[in-house]
């Protein structure tokens, strides 16, 4: 990824799930957030198999950790 987005002229948004469903690993969230940071670029995370599984109570995975304060989450 971070080869694309080094070579990537313009705007650009990363897009992952949390949590892929066929085998239940967790996305490297951090260093897609670093990456992100590093390059100017958008983060969007899919956290549908996150919720009921991570997290406090299971609120899904943006509760596993404390976001920066550009972090914004939709239900």
């Amino acid at each position: 990824m971070r080869k694309a987005l080094r070579t990537h002229d313009g705007q650009a948004v990363v897009v992952s799930d949390s949590v892929f469903s066929v085998d239940g690993d967790a996305a490297p969230v951090g260093g897609l957030a670093e990456a992100c940071r590093e390059f100017g670029a958008g983060l969007l995370l899919d956290d549908a198999h996150g919720l009921g599984v991570l997290g406090d109570g299971g609120r899904g995975g943006r509760r596993t950790r404390r976001g920066s304060r550009a972090t914004r989450t939709w239900s």
